[in-house]
């Protein structure tokens, strides 16, 4: 074993001397000797006892060619596990050398398993939490009952909240021609007791001339509140009016303020809900219905109450998590035939509800620079102009 050993590493590694020497030893065969062992060879290839002609049944038969022809497709099966067993090519490659193949074999494919298990796995927790997702939405929407939307419609205060932003946009249209338009918003903040809500629109007739504007920001702290309103006309000069009022409560109504949401809904069995739907990032029902509401008118007597009844169509989108009234579209089927559409357009709760757009000191630098307001004398039938004050901004303080 020994001097086969010694003589592998000597032909390994020759030096020059024992090449010349084997050289000598050993020449080259003549052309003739190769002719002769090359047949010897054919005639061992023709003989029965050979022992590479021995058929196996049931083996594939591949050449060269055959060969070739699998690689590719051993190659996008590399591919298809290559993140699985990354890492396992990198080590071999490392301790090629060093690692037997048995070893190599059995732990590439333990981490193929066990990458496997984990795709597997992880599969089935994402359909599991796709289902989940699914159930909760179902459950959800199976509890939206005519009784829920009504009670948080209903009570759909700003108050609600700490903190609410939203615009929105009205319109109102008449068989006269004439019609409203308004884009408001609404900024409220009840952890400071304040709000404001700035309008802009006005009323038009059928030709689109201005009967009215309604351009006017108002700001409320506490109970009390002021507005700055632009005028219509110069008899304030260039100036804009500024005048106050009291509030019960800080607090707003999010709803169609034309059709009181508790009449337009108080007969459960007038509407239907016919739908969900998303919209704004908000969960909404979709309700639809016919129903009388009261429209009340002045009474001759203070004991009677005096009022019309108005039969409307109504299709309305409800936020069922909060009663937000986020889209509504209304017809007077009687009573003038008028058409209400009030639309959210942006509305933002809690942490991510968008600040006041003005504070304290600039709305109070805004009435005393550039306001007057109206004082009433003689019994309110007229009034004076006088520039604004400190005390009218004391509520501010």
């Amino acid at each position: 074993m020994k001097d086969k050993r010694r003589i592998i590493n000597m032909l390994r590694n020759p030096d020059e001397k024992t090449l010349e020497r084997l050289s000598s030893e050993y020449p080259q065969a003549e052309q003739s000797q190769k002719d002769k062992m090359y047949e010897k060879v054919k005639e061992r290839m023709n003989s029965n006892d050979n022992v590479f002609t021995d058929e196996v049944s049931g083996v594939e038969r591949y050449t060269r060619r055959h060969l070739w022809k699998k690689i590719p497709a051993a190659v996008m099966s590399i591919a298809l596990v290559g993140g699985a067993i990354g890492g396992s090519a990198i080590m071999l490659k490392n301790n090629r050398s060093t690692m037997p193949s048995s070893e190599v074999s059995e732990e590439t494919s333990t981490e193929i398993t066990e990458e496997t298990t984990t795709i597997n796995d992880n599969e089935t927790t994402a359909n599991s939490v796709i289902d989940e997702t699914n159930a909760e939405q179902s459950i959800d929407q199976s509890g939206v009952t005519k009784e829920l939307i009504f009670s948080i419609c209903e009570n759909c205060m700003t108050k609600n909240f700490d903190k609410i932003s939203y615009s929105y946009e009205y319109r109102s249209y008449y068989e006269t021609g004439y019609h409203m338009e308004e884009n408001n918003e609404v900024y409220v903040n009840n952890t400071q007791d304040t709000a404001i809500r700035k309008v802009n629109g006005g009323y038009y007739r059928g030709d689109g001339s201005v009967v009215y504007n309604s351009n006017y920001i108002e700001y409320f702290h506490h109970n009390d509140a002021a507005g700055i309103s632009e005028p219509d006309t110069n008899e304030l000069g260039n100036k804009k009016e500024f005048y106050t009022f009291q509030n019960e409560e800080l607090n707003f109504k999010i709803c169609d303020f034309k059709v009181d949401g508790k009449n337009l809904l108080e007969n459960l069995d007038n509407w239907d809900i016919t739908g969900f739907e998303e919209y704004l990032g908000r969960k909404c029902a979709v309700i639809n219905g016919t129903t009388d509401i009261k429209i009340p008118y002045e009474s001759i007597s203070d004991e009677e109450e005096n009022f019309d009844i108005c039969t409307c169509e109504f299709t309305i989108m409800i936020d069922y998590e909060t009663g937000i009234w986020m889209k509504s579209d209304i017809k007077e089927k009687n009573y003038g035939s008028a058409h209400y559409t009030f639309t959210i357009t942006d509305i933002a709760l809690e942490d991510d509800a968008k600040p006041l757009p003005m504070s304290k000191e600039e709305f109070k630098q805004a009435a005393l620079n550039d306001c007057v307001k109206r004082v009433c004398v003689e019994n309110e039938e007229d009034y004076i102009i006088e520039p604004v004050d400190e005390s009218d901004l004391a509520f501010l303080n």
